[in-house]
């Protein structure tokens, strides 16, 4: 499981930079390589390294 995380952090950045058709290419080989649902892999993609706040 944390190697998920591990992967998903590495390639935030690069996703949230890309264009849309690398955005993609990206999903379809992270689900191949982790076996998820490419709407659950692009959510934790988009907020990782979020802060989130105490209350």
């Amino acid at each position: 499981m944390r190697d998920r995380f591990v992967i998903i952090n590495h390639n935030a950045k690069r996703y949230q930079k890309a264009s849309k058709k690398l955005k993609s290419q990206m999903l379809e080989e992270l689900s191949k390589i982790l076996h998820r649902n490419k709407q659950y892999i692009a959510s934790l993609l988009r907020e990782s390294n979020r802060v989130i706040k105490k209350r």
